[in-house]
């Protein structure tokens, strides 16, 4: 956070970049305390279940299901808090994966 002069409070949306746990295991937290959630469609539908694809069982957890605030399309282009933010849905590593790209002035994310 320091590193990007990001300031926690300021923070309005949480990504996803796929349903994994260890991905996507804190949103339902984070939701709680106001922040919109933003995936892609496969991603949205497997932790609206909290189904065995979101790999609890790999971490002996269970992950716990919410909805999202978003579902955003392959090459959408989303404007959020000014910032230009790309999707581009990569499926591999699970169904739903995406990479969020964007250009903050000289800092890549």
């Amino acid at each position: 956070m320091e590193y990007w002069d990001l300031n926690s409070f300021e923070i309005k949306y949480c990504l996803l970049t796929h349903p994994h746990l260890d991905h996507a295991g804190g949103a339902q937290s984070v939701k709680q305390k106001g922040l919109k959630i933003v995936s892609a469609k496969e991603t949205a539908g497997v932790v609206t279940k909290g189904d065995e694809l979101c790999v609890g069982y790999l971490y002996y957890k269970k992950f716990m299901a919410f909805k999202v605030n978003k579902i955003v399309s392959d090459e959408e282009i989303l404007e959020l808090i000014g910032i230009r933010i790309e999707i581009i849905y990569l499926h591999g590593h699970s169904m739903g994966c995406a990479v969020i790209y964007s250009a903050l002035k000289i800092k890549e994310l």
